[in-house]
């Protein structure tokens, strides 16, 4: 009897644990949705910004919380957005270089719960003690990063690494969105002086190039040249009527 209900009783906890396992996960899928859904929607940089850092604030133990891109040489990460005291001026550190800079050339989150004793650690102007740091990777490319720090020693957790990993991935894909919408904006804002009779096109520095030549160079577009039926007509009237007999 002992054993039987020993039995009942382990299986009634296996069934607990089970269900508090479908219930995390449950969880993670509704946090990993509410967050896609929210970033994806956003196209202006200074909106979705101030939007990731709110989901990022909720992480018990963040006194701040920050953004940092590569800039266009890939080599210095500057911080587009940020939350918490701010000092002037910011610490610039190259990839590579401090504890972000080694987060962002590995491409791993990581969590620091005692900062000073990391060998990586470069000190600024920020008072930090504990951190978690997250790249954004965007194609397999780490682009920036999103951190959190407190200004005391605390205790990150794995849950929290994993929440503020969720959040970065969404950051990632929503800034490509968001940059690829500005340049579309600007590309259709823009105007392209082209020649009334030979269509060439003039650059910015007054020199003219042809379309496909222009083209080529500011764009991926490459180009298949061929022959269109009123130009086969003008230039070649037996073979045109050849094809529109056939």
């Amino acid at each position: 009897m002992a054993r039987f209900i020993n039995h009942l009783l382990s299986q009634a906890a296996l069934e607990r644990s089970l269900a508090d396992e479908a219930l995390t996960v449950y969880r993670e899928i509704n946090l990993l949705n509410e967050i896609s859904l929210k970033l994806t929607s956003l196209l202006e940089i200074e909106t979705l910004t101030k939007a990731v850092l709110d989901f990022a604030k909720k992480i018990k133990g963040a006194d701040n919380t920050s953004i940092l891109l590569l800039d266009e040489d890939n080599e210095t990460l500057t911080i587009i957005a940020a939350t918490g005291q701010e000092f002037s001026p910011k610490t610039e550190l190259k990839a590579g270089e401090g504890i972000a800079g080694h987060i962002l050339m590995s491409g791993k989150a990581e969590i620091i719960n005692d900062v000073e004793r990391d060998s990586r650690f470069i000190m600024g102007n920020n008072v930090i003690k504990s951190m978690i740091c997250a790249p954004l990777k965007l194609k397999d490319r780490a682009i920036g990063l999103l951190n959190i720090s407190s200004e005391t020693r605390h205790m990150f957790t794995a849950k929290d690494l994993q929440y503020l990993s969720i959040i970065a991935l969404q950051t990632a894909i929503a800034i490509g969105n968001a940059k690829y919408h500005r340049e579309v904006i600007n590309s259709l804002q823009s105007l392209l002086p082209i020649c009334a009779n030979c269509k060439n096109i003039r650059d910015d520095k007054g020199y003219w190039h042809q379309v496909e030549e222009y083209m080529r160079d500011h764009s991926d577009i490459q180009f298949s040249h061929t022959v269109c039926n009123d130009c086969i007509k003008d230039l070649y009237p037996e073979l045109y009527e050849e094809i529109k007999s056939s």
